[in-house]
């Protein structure tokens, strides 16, 4: 399978494509796992912890901050840098 993207962009043309190995990295990793006879996992090993409607846990909001301050900063950082110019 040859992945190819070509165009032509202001005058230049370019191709790119993705080198394919045979087989893959992804393949190889693959066959050399030692896979169990039956499946481990029990039907119960699924279950949530907290069987209530998720609609009940969205109603409150809920304020929170996924990542911290340096990573709130950095692209503040680089915006004001942006717009300034």
């Amino acid at each position: 399978m040859n992945n190819n993207m070509s165009g032509n962009f202001g005058g230049k043309s370019f191709i790119a494509s993705a080198r394919q190995t045979n087989p893959s990295p992804v393949e190889q990793a693959l066959n050399k796992v030692d896979w169990p006879e039956t499946f481990p996992f029990k039907e119960e090993d699924f279950q949530r912890f907290d069987e209530s409607s998720d609609s009940t846990f969205y109603e409150a909001p809920r304020f929170v901050t996924h990542i911290d301050d340096p990573g709130i900063a950095a692209p503040r950082f680089c915006l004001r840098a942006i717009l300034r110019e």
